[in-house]
């Protein structure tokens, strides 16, 4: 309802009383002929116990006066408690804005709470906030507050016939509890209006109960004590849509304006996301200000539309036949709802993050566009995982319970698209030819041996989370598009896993792997993954990197298997054989860090029967372009190494990486990566240390009583710390070993390493490493870090 300034209110019955606790909300307006203060306050709704208004200085406040306030000296306190902005905040409303204002009371926690746009901008404590609303005089007899309607659009009394504080604008949505709402509460009713389902207040855009996840409390209907949304006006009087039966008389109020209030924000015509034209009510909405859009925001596509910038919200509702596209490396990042009935088309490394509270729904045809490049060489392979699944209807349903999301769809090969968005040619044949070799598809469930690699085929369905093998396409280039054009995963998602093995990590003995990969739209972290899977996997994971050789013979492959967990990654060591040998040679390029990016296949041992687990609490927007060489900058897809920086790393555990390197007889380089912190022990630590399975002839690993590790992490450094080493050689060899990187580890820090052959102490930290000669043989005992 349009408010003119001048006599324009709705008032009736008073039916604020003694309450505990309360809140009122409204969407408001204002108008004026300039942009200067107000010619005086503008109430907006209210009793005299319990109001909402803007200051003359164009801030929004809340006040309340309280039973305590009232003494034997006088029934009439001197003034009430209110809160207003933090100064800090800078706030002033414009003019032809609509913004949405909140105010809390609570006794329990004795505050006042502002909200403006959903988010909390000042919060006032006062003791004198313990008790009741004000309801009585001294005496106990009724006060003349308690007695006073309730009124929108100007200051609530009966004490003048003019009245003041009339308010000039439009005031839409205006409701009243008798409850203390929390800030996620208030956040879920902001840009949709409300009903009842079945005693609970749900959204009528997002059909999803209001609730304060944090606390497991929804909001009762029967606390809505008023709610007004200004559209069923009979006889001048406008109708409360709640169970209470507050209606409101309108006063001088002939006409009623076109609701214009983003519930929620809509698209009108197809265009820029930044143009106001764009939008149903853009000329009086913030939606173009991207950067500045609340995280609980509703927005509804209608309309083809383009956006060049991340942002966040509540809900994405993209209606048949319409996309919005994603242009540039953005993250549309979601914690509610989803409503996928069009196509959202993720451009560059842009990515859907849904949160641990996002459910999807989708039409028949709802589908996402997203990209991901994968090396073009016809003899290499790829290590994929599909973000998207096969188009189908999906209704509402938790997406994010204990339980696998059955919504997911299994995807086939042949839903893929190359870059122009047409499908890809299979060939039988070995080599592809900007084709797709079908003789090289493959996946690795809960797989013993080299023969427990299961050829798939195009049509064949793989289950979200399973990973699978893929040579390159042939085209000329380094890399070689792929679109994933399907319905999106989303939630939990599990893979039954079985320990073939039993005991022990013996490749083609006991060591039992599966192929598995990202599943969503978006990179995960993998240190989430790894705790997430404790028990069922062993800490670590294993990706694979081919940076050279054009042939399909496996002995000549150049390519092997780089390994991350939560203390950090080494690079890949050249593959040898059938069974997961390696020559030595650490010839791997790429430095994995703790995000994997869109479509990243990865190899993890089973160490226990059960399942692995994906879910939403993984996800994260980190781009690879954000890669700058350290473990937790970036994603790292295995088609390339990323950029090269120098590394900066946060965080208090200390890390260092040993190198052996031969200087005569057979070529060896083996990295090793040690750990050091306050939160990890000597003994084993989950998803810190991770076994070295190989098998070489010469060798310099960590031992942990008595098994050999690549990665392994300690207790703080203390003076009296001592790091075992096994080391081994095949003949009358020469080795150096030297530090290769230290990280967060202070300069004068002394790092030796002791010989006990030649009864030597060297010190690696001056820029030289230690050399020495071998007989044949494993010396165990022989080498320490001190």
């Amino acid at each position: 309802i349009d408010f003119d300034g001048i006599d324009d209110y709705l008032d009736g019955t008073p039916f604020i009383t003694n309450w505990t606790s309360g809140t009122i909300m409204s969407w408001i307006k204002i108008e004026h002929d300039n942009a200067g203060n107000l010619p005086n306050m503008y109430s907006i709704a209210g009793q005299e116990s319990m109001r909402l208004y803007i200051t003359n200085s164009r801030t929004p406040a809340f006040y309340v006066i309280t039973q305590s306030q009232v003494t034997s000296s006088s029934n009439y306190p001197s003034s009430n408690i209110q809160v207003q902005p933090d100064p800090l905040l800078g706030i002033s409303l414009q003019n032809d804005m609509w913004y949405h204002v909140a105010g809390v009371f609570n006794s329990s926690d004795q505050t006042v709470k502002l909200y403006l746009n959903g988010e909390l901008i000042g919060t006032t404590s006062s003791t004198a906030l313990s008790s009741a609303l004000i309801t009585e005089n001294y005496d106990g007899s009724p006060h003349v507050y308690s007695t006073r309607e309730f009124t929108v659009g100007r200051y609530p009394t009966n004490t003048s016939t003019a009245g003041f504080g009339h308010f000039r604008g439009s005031i839409d949505e205006v409701r009243v509890f008798n409850t203390a709402l929390t800030d996620a509460q208030i956040q879920q009713m902001v840009y949709q209006e409300i009903e009842d389902n079945a005693g609970v207040i749900q959204g009528t855009v997002i059909p999803k109960d209001v609730e304060d996840h944090g606390l497991s409390s929804k909001v009762s209907w029967s606390t809505l004590q008023g709610y007004y949304p200004m559209t069923n006006i009979l006889s001048g009087t406008t109708s409360d849509f709640s169970s209470a039966g507050n209606d409101l008389t309108l006063h001088n109020i002939t006409t009623v304006q076109e609701q214009t209030a983003p519930m929620p924000y809509e698209t009108t015509a197809a265009g820029a996301w930044t143009s106001a034209s764009t939008w149903l009510h853009g000329d009086v909405w913030d939606i173009t200000d991207v950067a500045n859009l609340k995280a609980w925001s509703i927005v509804h596509i209608k309309d083809d539309t383009q956006v060049n910038a991340s942002h966040s919200g509540l809900g994405l509702l993209i209606d048949s036949g319409n996309t919005l596209t994603v242009q540039g490396d953005n993250a549309v990042t979601n914690s509610w709802y989803v409503a996928l009935n069009g196509t959202l088309n993720l451009e560059g490394d842009s990515q859907l993050v849904q949160g641990m509270r996002s459910d999807l729904v989708t039409s028949a045809t709802g589908n996402v566009l997203r990209r991901q490049e994968g090396t073009a060489n016809a003899y290499r392979y790829n290590y994929w995982s599909s973000p998207v699944g096969a188009l189908g209807t999906t209704t509402l349903s938790d997406n994010n319970s204990t339980i696998n999301n059955t919504n997911n769809t299994p995807f086939t090969l042949n839903m893929l698209e190359d870059q122009s968005g047409s499908n890809w040619t299979f060939i039988s044949g070995y080599t592809g030819n900007n084709s797709i070799s079908t003789y090289w598809l493959f996946t690795y469930k809960n797989g013993l041996k080299y023969w427990d690699w299961a050829q798939i085929g195009p049509s064949s369905n793989i289950a979200s989370g399973v990973g699978y093998t893929q040579k390159g396409t042939g085209v000329s280039g380094v890399t070689q598009q792929y679109i994933f054009n399907g319905k999106p995963n989303n939630g939990t998602v599990k893979l039954n896993v079985t320990d073939r093995g039993g005991s022990g990590s013996v490749p083609d003995v006991s060591k039992t792997e599966y192929l598995v990969g990202n599943p969503y739209a978006s990179a995960i972290d993998i240190h989430q993954f790894i705790d997430d899977n404790q028990g069922v996997i062993d800490g670590a994971i294993n990706v694979w990197q081919q940076w050279a050789g054009n042939t399909h013979v496996l002995n000549e492959y150049q390519g092997g298997y780089a390994q991350v967990n939560k203390l950090g990654s080494i690079r890949a060591y050249q593959f040898v054989g059938k069974s997961g040998a390696n020559n030595g040679s650490q010839d791997g390029t790429i430095v994995p860090t703790r995000y994997m990016p869109v479509g990243q296949g990865f190899m993890v041992e089973v160490v226990a029967n059960g399942a692995v687990e994906f879910n939403n609490g993984q996800r994260v927007f980190v781009k690879e372009s954000d890669a700058n060489g350290s473990e937790d900058t970036g994603s790292v897809f295995s088609k390339s190494s990323g950029k090269k920086t120098e590394k900066q790393e946060l965080g208090s555990m200390q890390k260092l990486r040993l190198a052996l390197t031969s200087v005569s007889g057979p070529k060896t380089n083996r990295e090793l990566l040690l750990g050091f912190s306050d939160y990890t022990s000597d003994g084993f630590d989950y998803g810190y240390d991770a076994k070295c399975t190989d098998n070489n002839n010469n060798d310099l690993l960590l031992d942990l009583e008595g098994e050999n590790m690549s990665i392994q992490a300690y207790g703080a450094i203390t003076k009296d710390k001592i790091v075992p080493l096994n080391f081994k050689s095949s003949s009358n060899n020469s080795f150096k070993i030297s530090i290769s990187e230290k990280i967060n580890i202070p300069e004068d820090q002394a790092i030796y390493i002791r010989d006990s052959e030649t009864d030597m102490y060297f010190d690696l930290t001056q820029g030289e490493a230690y050399s020495f000669s071998s007989t044949q043989g494993k010396f165990n005992k022989r080498f320490a870090i001190v």
